[in-house]
């Protein structure tokens, strides 16, 4: 079975509710200087290749997870979890971040598609280029695959992206960051590193942002939310409602806040 996967609507920020992008505004604030090293031990506990069950993590960390985590994760068909992935983004991000206040800067959205394919290029270590043809996710135990967008609406989605971050990039920050993220997930534009691409855009518009000043470890935050983000991460694309995205955002970065806040975790 083929499931189709709809874009998803780029969002008014006036249509989410105020006071969770405020909450999420003061914790990433409170949080704007730690190095990436600090917090990636602590992830997980006993890494491996599979994806860490709720007992095994701290309990903070279930208000990530989702109501349908189980049949999520027992269906989950994705790849091997990478050991140091987000020091290796972070990495590229250190080379790139020249270029993305100018991509912003521009009104021709040329230089941020030419910035977006470097960033997949580098992730990859391959001339990859935008998608030509048809991509799918690996098919699931149940034998369901996804195919993402028609190769046809790649290109329109991320101009109209980069139109969007030029108009709330400065006012909403944090916001245009999980947009961009989002969108690069969603519509795939590559045939391989589209999460890493995504990742480092989002980090990579924080940080040309002065939102924060180091590479937040999406990755390793996402694989212990017992596939939390890729159950609302579907929920937003069939249904085109942000707040669930929004709200599990905001929660990661208040479990790195609290981890980064309390020594004693820290120091054991």
């Amino acid at each position: 079975m083929i499931i189709e996967r709809p874009l998803v609507p780029l969002p008014s920020p006036g249509e989410l509710e105020r006071q969770v992008l405020e909450a999420w505004d003061e914790t990433v604030q409170a949080m704007r200087h730690w190095p990436v090293g600090r917090l990636l031990p602590r992830l997980l506990r006993k890494p491996g290749s599979a994806r860490p069950s709720l007992g095994e993590l701290d309990p903070c960390w279930e208000v990530l997870w989702h109501e349908l985590s189980a049949v999520a994760m027992k269906n989950d068909a994705s790849a091997a979890f990478k050991p140091g992935r987000s020091f290796r983004e972070a990495h590229i991000l250190e080379d790139v971040l020249p270029l993305v206040e100018a991509s912003l800067a521009s009104a021709d959205p040329k230089n941020f598609l030419d910035l977006i394919g470097r960033i997949a290029q580098s992730a990859t270590g391959t001339s990859t280029g935008f998608r030509t043809k048809a991509v799918y996710l690996v098919a699931d135990a149940s034998g369901a695959k996804v195919r993402f967008a028609h190769v046809g609406k790649v290109l329109p989605r991320i101009a109209e992206l980069h139109g969007y971050l030029r108009r709330h990039v400065v006012t909403h920050p944090l916001l245009c960051a999980l947009i961009a993220m989002v969108t690069i997930t969603n519509c795939h534009p590559f045939m391989d590193g589209n999460g890493r691409t995504s990742r480092i855009l989002f980090n990579a518009i924080l940080r040309s942002s002065r939102s924060i000043e180091t590479y937040f470890p999406l990755y390793e935050m996402f694989w212990c939310s017992g596939c939390g983000w890729e159950v609302r991460l579907r929920y937003t694309a069939f249904t085109g409602d942000w707040m669930p995205l929004c709200r599990y955002m905001r929660d990661v970065f208040g479990i790195a806040h609290h981890w980064l806040s309390d020594e004693s975790v820290l120091l054991t």
